[in-house]
Parts: structure tokens; sequence; C-alpha cells
């Protein structure tokens, strides 16, 4: 008797350890390979439902955006599409072309004599279900103003790409210790 509760307690513990293949999180894209949804750290606040893995050249868009800012270097307008929206950290929220924000980036260089931006981890995420393209990064900034004073900061910053070119950017800011 007490074998067959053993028996019984194991079959129906097994059964519950069955893991089962979901193909709501699979899916094929238009050249026929495989993606995986990915499951990511944080619940965004986007329109997208179903993140796959992008590709390296959104990654190099934005990593060559930051290299601009770190050498003070203004001229991105390669890097940026005609009008870019910014949700910045300090409540600004507003939408700006390319060359306008070239200009203001150009003034802010004014204000520093060394700007040094590391990226700790970034990803590139695809929404295929709404054809939104976004770099995920996490930077560290160290700011040295022209006086001598320093100021570092932990940024979150997600990049919304459209044709390569970036036209959306978040960021969010905390102080870190110098």
């Amino acid at each position: 008797m007490k074998m067959k509760k053993f028996i019984l307690i194991m079959l129906v513990a097994l059964a519950g350890c069955e893991q089962h293949h979901d193909n709501d999180n699979d899916h094929e894209n238009e050249n026929g390979m495989e993606h995986k949804v990915l499951t990511l750290p944080d619940v965004f606040s986007y329109a997208g439902k179903k993140p796959v893995l992008g590709n390296n050249e959104m990654l190099e868009t934005v990593i060559a955006f930051n290299e601009k800012l770190s050498s003070k270097d203004s001229d991105m307008g390669h890097l940026l599409a005609d009008s870019v929206t910014l949700h910045l950290s300090d409540g600004l929220n507003t939408t700006i072309s390319s060359d306008s924000l070239q200009a203001m980036i150009g003034e802010y260089f004014t204000e520093y004599e060394n700007i040094d931006i590391t990226i700790n981890a970034a990803i590139p995420v695809v929404y295929e279900d709404i054809s939104h393209v976004w770099v995920y990064s996490w930077i560290h900034e160290k700011l040295e103003s022209k006086d001598g004073t320093t100021e570092s900061f932990y940024l979150h910053e997600d990049f919304r790409l459209e044709n390569g070119k970036i036209r959306e950017v978040f960021t969010f800011k905390r102080l870190a210790g110098n």
C-alpha cells in the first residue's frame, strides 16, 4: 500500500513538473528565422507586447551618438531623424528638428571641459507587433565643468530608432558618487 501511494505521489509530482512549449512566445520573422520573445527586466510603458532581440546596427547607432557626446562633437545629423522627440529626466518633453538639436547639444558642450560617457549595458529590442525599434541603455556620465568641478550620473536611456536613425529618446537620471 505504501509503495502504491509513493508511486502515485511521484506520478503527480512529475506531471506537475512537466514543461509545456508555449508556441505563443516563439515565432518566425519574414526571413523564416525563429525569434524568441524576450523577457525584459522591467515592464516598459510602450505599446509593444512581444519584444525580440534586435541587431547590432541599432547598438552601433546609439554607441556612435554617445561617442559624439563624449568627444564634444555635435555633428551628428547622420545619426538623427529629421526630428527627434525628447523626454528628459528634468521633465522636458519636446519634439525638435535635427538641426536645432545639434545646435542645442553644441551649446551644452560649452559648459563642460570634459564629458566622459561609459555605456555599462545596452540591448537592442524590436517590437514587431508595432514595428518599433529600440535600444535600451544603462550609462555612467561624468561631467567636468570649466571651473573644474565634476558631477557623475547614472542614466537609463531608451532610444527609438526609425530607418536606422534616432527618432525618440527617454532619459532617466540619478546622481552618482564622484
